[in-house]
């Protein structure tokens, strides 16, 4: 194990550099007012669904462009008057808001559910605003508009899915957990950054972490970055100035709850230094998980460890 402890060791010691342009608090503060001040325009419609125990809601809100964005929100029955925690799932690139059945380990475990669709990936959800198209990937869209740039749109909309819970009179909204994996981990750190009322983010495998680098080596989606800056060398310095507006690592510090993350030491879509860049720059209570022989896929060695570490932390509080 001496090797790997030794990897460990110099992923620890990563320290990259921020990135963040002058006016990037001002501008995700501008967006949270956005959030803060719009109107979902909500609308949940209760179906038959065969399972027992569970409410299940097909539901539809609105993006800040008014682009309607589908979810499903999900609800243990619980007796009246007593609302419960909330988990707000984020899934993974190209991925949908799946079916119900999905997402029953947190019913079961007492929790209700959240989960939307990514704009423009496999689900239904389409955009309202246009998005120029350099690639085949979503990470290329709108490349050259920091301020439209794909993932303002994705992140508000998932800003937006996280005060559902402030809709639903079930729900306890000071008890909302955050969680994902590669695409969902790195937006789940995203919004434990952006929004100081979420209680707990389980960050699996998180993507979006360490841009230059991820765009550098051509990893996963930012294989289509690199692609670009390869037929345009010119836009290089453009698309690393976009990109800094949306990179894990310049949001993590700003986090205030305690994080869970999960790292696959042979992850190649989302590569572990990657991962440690932004880990190692959260100041809340934190911690991490190896595998030493873990890629990008991990979760059913993740999920009962998960469950231990919500039901502990918010099913004691009423």
């Amino acid at each position: 194990m001496y090797f790997i402890r030794k990897q460990i060791e110099e992923l620890e010691k990563i320290d990259a550099p921020l990135t963040r342009e002058k006016d990037f608090d001002s501008f995700w503060a501008k967006a949270g007012k956005k959030v803060e001040k719009h109107d979902l325009k909500l609308k949940t419609k209760l179906i038959n669904y065969p399972l027992d125990g569970v409410k299940v809601y097909d539901s539809v809100f609105h993006g800040l462009d008014d682009t309607p964005v589908e979810t499903w929100v999900l609800i243990p029955d619980k007796p009246k008057g007593k609302p419960c925690p909330a988990v707000v799932s984020f899934h993974g690139g190209n991925g949908s808001r799946e079916y119900p059945f999905a997402h029953l380990r947190w019913l079961m475990a007492g929790f209700a559910v959240i989960v939307m669709d990514f704009r423009q990936q496999g689900g239904h959800t389409g955009s309202n605003t246009a998005m120029d198209r350099f690639g085949k990937s979503f990470s290329v869209l709108n490349i050259e508009k920091y301020d439209s740039y794909y993932l303002y749109h994705a992140w508000t909309d998932a800003l937006l899915s996280v005060k559902i819970s402030e809709c639903m009179d079930e729900i306890d909204s000071e008890r909302v957990v955050v969680f994902g994996a590669s695409q969902g981990g790195g937006t789940a750190l995203a919004m434990a950054a952006l929004n100081r009322k979420i209680a707990l983010c389980l960050s699996m495998v998180p993507s979006y972490c360490w841009w230059e680098r991820r765009i550098f080596i051509g990893s996963a989606c930012a294989g289509d970055l690199a692609a670009f800056i390869g037929r345009y060398p010119e836009k290089a310095e453009m698309v690393f100035n976009t990109m800094s507006y949306y990179d894990v690592i310049n949001f993590v510090d700003k986090i205030k709850c305690p994080v869970m993350v999960s790292c696959g030491l042979k992850d190649e879509a989302t590569p572990p230094d990657c991962v440690y860049a932004a880990y190692n720059k959260i100041k809340s209570e934190k911690y991490i998980r190896n595998y030493p022989f873990g890629g990008h896929t991990m979760e059913p060695l993740e999920t009962e460890k998960q469950l231990r570490f919500i039901r502990e932390r918010l099913l004691s509080k009423k």
